[in-house]
């Protein structure tokens, strides 16, 4: 808990997904502690928390939006 303008504001904890401030980059890449170069297949997410980037998952829009098709069509099916 925070107070800001003389009123109590909650502060969540970190999840456990979460990555310090210290290693984001500007870009969105992760800096590696160690070295404090980019690590090339991780990335940070828009919520903080730490992703792998691997080439399987670089995948097209058509490809996306096939597997979201088929997600939806197994789901409303079970």
């Amino acid at each position: 808990m925070i107070v800001r303008d003389g009123r109590q504001v909650v502060v969540p904890t970190p999840r456990p997904d979460e990555i310090p401030t210290a290693w984001h980059a500007p870009d969105g890449c992760v800096l590696d502690p160690v070295t404090g170069r980019a690590a090339p297949d991780w990335r940070i997410a828009t919520d903080g928390r730490l992703i792998l980037i691997t080439p399987a998952d670089q995948r097209s829009y058509d490809e996306l939006a096939a597997h979201a098709e088929a997600r939806s069509e197994w789901e409303s099916a079970a």
